[in-house]
């Protein structure tokens, strides 16, 4: 968590709705194992450097392969990354979208 203190703070609403929710399914004990919540800066591989450079984007999902699409937050917006082919897509309906979202991820 600690490299959530430079989020914006609708990445850490959007952060906290998806933890509360993960809470609906998983034990403390669980959650402490499984750490389901997966929210980072992104980062992309410069190979002129071979280093990897903030994008100033922030990643929002699960930690699990193949629970859906990632919210991106991007500029102020957010979108959905879809994990075959890498696209964003803007959410209609920007935060209270991505707040909806994350108040379901894991409960349906």
């Amino acid at each position: 968590m600690s490299e959530l203190t430079d989020a914006p703070a609708q990445v850490l609403e959007v952060h906290n709705a998806l933890v509360a929710n993960a809470r609906e399914r998983w034990s403390e004990e669980d959650m402490m194992i499984l750490r389901p919540v997966y929210t980072r800066p992104e980062d992309s591989y410069n190979s002129e450097t071979y280093n990897y450079d903030a994008t100033g984007n922030w990643i929002v999902g699960c930690n699990f392969e193949g629970w859906g699409p990632s919210m991106i937050f991007k500029k102020g917006v957010w979108y959905y990354r879809s994990r075959r082919t890498g696209e964003d897509k803007p959410m209609a309906g920007g935060h209270e979208e991505a707040l909806g979202n994350a108040s379901v991820f894991f409960t349906g």
